[in-house]
């Protein structure tokens, strides 16, 4: 038992004590965080030209709310097919929003095609644009009521602490034409997980 210990003992220090695996132990925990910040980081920086995106709205009721950025161009097409739009991605446009239903009855009557991975930050600029016109819509809905009594201020409150907010469906067009639905935060979950793991077998 005394020689076990005595091997174990030594093998233990000479591991501890090479200098690759104390600074392994010091620079790991900054490594771990930067593999699984950095690709979050590098998402969020903007390309040096403007992205434009092409908004197909068929209820005619949210077209508005999008003004072109620095970063982005939206272009308003009031009638056009989405498919035909599907051969400029890649090209002269980023990104095709396409509404096709009002958002207040139909929340997800909404989606976002593009030939690469949607940035968090369009998705969300997108999202809240559109959430807030819903709640402008609910409101004015009952503003438009005959009678204005408590269970009307009941609603109006209920409508602007209740959830408005609407999730856009992501989409990506692939070169062969196929379209496959994806997942920002989910893609950043994956490469999050996988990066936990490369980690725990180095």
């Amino acid at each position: 038992m005394n020689a076990l210990k005595i091997i174990i003992s030594r093998e233990y220090l000479s591991r501890v004590t090479k200098k690759s695996f104390i600074l392994l132990t010091i620079f790991m925990p900054f490594l771990f965080t930067a593999l699984v910040f950095v690709p979050y980081w590098l998402s969020t920086v903007k390309d040096s030209g403007v992205r434009k995106i092409v908004v197909i709205d068929e209820s005619g009721i949210y077209a508005p709310e999008f003004e072109s950025t620095a970063y982005y161009e939206y272009e308003i097409l009031a009638e056009a097919n989405a498919t035909d739009q599907q051969s400029r991605l890649g090209k002269d446009i980023y990104a095709i929003l396409h509404i096709t239903n009002d958002l207040s009855i139909q929340p997800k009557s909404v989606s976002l095609l593009s030939e690469k991975q949607a940035p968090m930050d369009l998705l969300l600029s997108i999202e809240r644009k559109l959430s807030e016109r819903v709640a402008e819509q609910k409101l004015e809905a009952l503003s438009h009521s005959d009678n204005v009594d408590s269970r009307t201020i009941a609603q109006v409150r209920e409508i602007i602490e209740s959830d408005n907010s609407i999730s856009l469906t992501t989409m990506r067009w692939g070169v062969d034409g196929t379209i496959s639905e994806t997942s920002t935060v989910v893609a950043s979950i994956v490469g999050g997980a996988f990066t936990f793991l490369i980690y725990m077998f180095i």
